[in-house]
């Protein structure tokens, strides 16, 4: 009973997970070509189901995405908001704006619906959109009740351009003698609120722009798909072609997820890719005009379906392949108008540096606010403005004693009278107050050290994602005065910056998490140099299982992975960092001699470490289950057997098609959030995921042999961001 009892809190699940049902985009057919889209106002975070407005001047944006083959025939925004009870309705606004040009501004509330719930219908005129992106803003102008006694600052005193004594104050009627007034705040219903939008789909465009338009488009708030034609018998060239083309599609699409599917013949429902020597093609475009595949990258529309298309990448040698694949990281490519391009030559970069990553910031370096797409921005009014940073570390570093450096530029109103505070949050914990009433020209360029508070210093900064809010009030130096918001004036200026601190190198391993965060250990080397897919099994699901692992490695390192093997020889990356795809098999049996979870003959063998947390001293239990996983994901982590310094991240099903279902549906972002410890599992029929921590923890003080800070430039070279 001991062992049964241990072996329970052994394997107890970390976390488990239910995502949302809730579709947050609902695409319908409304006529023969056109279609109806609705998206609501948090399908980017479908658990964010709220947003409370609460200065006197606010306002809620959505960032909508038109993607280039769309032809839009109407559109609307239906909002859903419940106005406080302690707001005047008859004073108090809302509008809706279209790229910062006015749609039309209505009244709050009337005084009958105050605290309850409105819904409001506007219809956006299709001028005032932009191709691409566009910005639908909800802006409110809100108005306090007047106080018992006066107008409060709401009856008309906030709307002067000045500085008065409260006793003024007061004499003129506002405020009650300085009584603040009531709190007051504007809902809005994300989560029933909506843009909602016909459209109908445009012919694909011969043009070599259309790669980023038709193809590889990331501003489709849908998921694409996309097909490869593999021969029927592929060779490790076709993988180490498909698989650099799908990591480039990553980097192209950014944060878009995409499908992808594998046949030997072009599919007339989806756009098509086929890379292959010049030789093979007419195998393949027998009904098609060989004249519009003379380039080396090639787009012709399909002959069956004219909305969609087909991207030929082809060349007498692999060389040519190669070039003309690297080819489209150059950021010329989204303008070009040609049907085809001929590429002569066109060489991979040098072999990239350890730890730049392009999405990552770097170790003691100076990180200006503008690298995080941070631009100079001014506040006004009564309240708090806050300013959210978010950056991602390697998770390579403890720190103990040393501090963030902050400097932070600013101006202020030319009021001598005004002050600044700043509260200084790290992950949501507060660590440092700054409280500024210098003139001006003393204050500029002034660094100020933040040290995190000691009890605080293990937690506040994370291995991995990490965020800085900064909340920033403008209020008289003096107590006996208050100013009108206009008056209220500061400006944070996008040269300031801050510099996280070096740190000791030590990362505990294995742990899911820094892959589905950081794709971590693989992203150390951003063009994947030491990184390989090794490829079980031939079946299409399994090599569209790992195509798809190319691309999302591609989406989170954010650079092309020109070194990136993608094989089915297991001896040619034995001192790689390895994403192993497919059914365990038993010629591979060495590769998972440190796996907590093996597959053999139907069977599952689960190894489980306890630590000294349940039993005297770590011990080891080995069970053997005869369990039906047909529905089962497995994803695990754990130390190489060739290399202590490389990772295994194994992927694997019983079957290829739960394998494909489970990478496609199952590593997608709302999932992360329980992705951790070193076995995770996913149940492709019921959406539901579970994490273990079953094998045995170890430490690696540093993931690169003889790095040392010293050994490279104090400026670390950029990597172009090619999109």
């Amino acid at each position: 009973m001991k062992y049964i009892f241990l072996l329970f809190l052994g394997t107890l699940f970390l976390y488990s997970k239910t995502p949302l049902d809730d579709k947050r985009i609902v695409v319908s057919q409304i006529g023969e070509k056109s279609y109806r889209m609705r998206i609501y106002m948090n399908f980017e975070n479908p658990y964010k189901t709220t947003s409370t407005l609460v200065s006197q001047y606010s306002q809620h944006k959505l960032n909508l995405p038109i993607p280039d083959r769309f032809e839009i025939l109407d559109m609307k925004q239906v909002i859903h908001y419940t106005p406080s009870i302690n707001i005047d309705g008859d004073s108090s606004t809302i509008s809706v704006k279209a790229n910062n040009k006015f749609i039309k501004e209505y009244q709050l509330a009337h005084q009958g619906m105050l605290g309850r719930g409105i819904e409001l219908e506007t219809k956006i005129p299709l001028p005032l959109l932009y191709d691409g992106y566009n910005d639908i803003c909800v802006a409110i102008t809100q108005q306090p009740k007047p106080s018992v006694g006066g107008g409060g600052v709401g009856s008309g005193v906030s709307t002067v351009d000045s500085c008065m004594n409260i006793g003024e104050l007061a004499a003129s009627g506002g405020g009650g003698g300085g009584t603040p007034p009531s709190p007051y705040w504007t809902q809005i219903d994300l989560h029933n609120s909506y843009i909602e939008f016909d459209f109908k789909l445009k012919k694909f465009e011969e043009r070599i722009s259309s790669i980023f338009k038709f193809i590889f488009d990331n501003k489709n708030s849908t998921k694409d798909r996309v097909n490869f034609i593999f021969p029927t018998l592929p060779t490790e060239t076709d993988f180490n072609n498909y698989g650099l083309l799908s990591n480039i599609a990553g980097n192209i699409m950014d944060f878009k997820d995409l499908d992808i599917t594998i046949s030997t013949k072009i599919d007339n429902n989806t756009n098509n890719i086929v890379i292959v020597t010049r030789d093979k093609l007419d195998e393949i475009f027998k009904e098609y005009d060989s004249s519009k595949l003379s380039g080396n990258i090639n787009l012709i529309r399909n002959i069956n379906r004219e909305e969609k298309g087909i991207l030929v990448i082809t060349g007498d040698t692999q060389d040519e392949i190669l070039s003309s694949i690297y080819r489209l990281t150059d950021s010329d490519m989204k303008t070009l108008r040609g049907n085809h391009l001929v590429v002569k030559t066109r060489t991979k970069p040098k072999k990239s540096r350890p730890y730049t990553a392009p999405k990552f910031i770097q170790f003691g370096e100076k990180i200006p606010f503008s690298d995080l797409d941070f631009q100079t921005r001014t506040f006004s009014g009564f309240g708090v403005n806050s300013i959210y940073f978010h950056f991602v570390t390697y998770p390579t570093r403890e720190f103990s004693d040393e501090n963030i450096v902050f400097a932070i530029n600013r101006l202020n109103s030319n009021s001598s009278k005004l002050k600044t505070l700043i509260n200084l949050f790290v992950n949501g914990e507060f660590s440092h107050q700054i409280i500024d009433s210098k003139p001006i020209d003393s204050f500029l360029g002034q660094k100020f050290e933040v040290a995190i508070r000691e009890n605080v210093t293990a937690e506040a900064l994370k291995k991995g994602k990490n965020y800085f809010r900064l909340d920033i009030s403008v209020f008289p130096r003096d107590s006996d005065e208050i100013c009108a918001p206009p008056s209220l004036q500061a400006t944070i200026k996008d040269d300031s910056y801050f510099i996280i601190p070096k740190g000791d190198g030590h990362v505990e391993l294995p742990e899911l998490q820094y892959f589905g965060d950081l794709a971590f250990p693989f992203s150390i080397y951003p063009d994947l140099q030491n990184s390989a897919i090794l490829i079980t099994d031939f079946h299409a699901k399994t090599i569209a299982s790992a195509m798809l692992m190319a691309f999302k490695l591609g989406q989170k390192i954010g650079y092309p992975g020109y070194y990136l093997t993608t094989t089915y020889d297991i001896n040619k990356v034995l001192d790689k960092d390895i994403i192993v795809v497919g059914k365990h098999i038993e010629v591979y049996s060495p590769l998972y001699s440190n796996a907590s979870l093996k597959f053999k003959n139907g069977e599952l063998q689960k190894r489980v470490y306890l630590s000294k947390k349940f039993h005297e001293s770590n011990e080891v239990i080995d069970t053997t289950e005869k369990m039906k996983l047909d529905n089962y994901f497995f994803t695990q982590s754990y130390q190489s057997p060739f290399n202590p310094k490389r990772v295994i991240l194994d992927l694997t099903a019983s079957n290829p098609h739960t394998l494909f279902a489970g990478v496609k549906d199952g590593l997608l972002a709302k999932n992360m959030g329980n992705f951790q410890g070193d076995v995770w599992l996913y149940n492709v029929k019921t959406e539901k995921s579970f994490s273990y921590r079953l094998g045995k923890e170890y430490v690696v003080e540093e993931m690169v042999d003889g790095y040392e800070d010293s050994e490279f430039e104090k400026e670390v070279s950029k990597i172009v961001d090619y999109f």
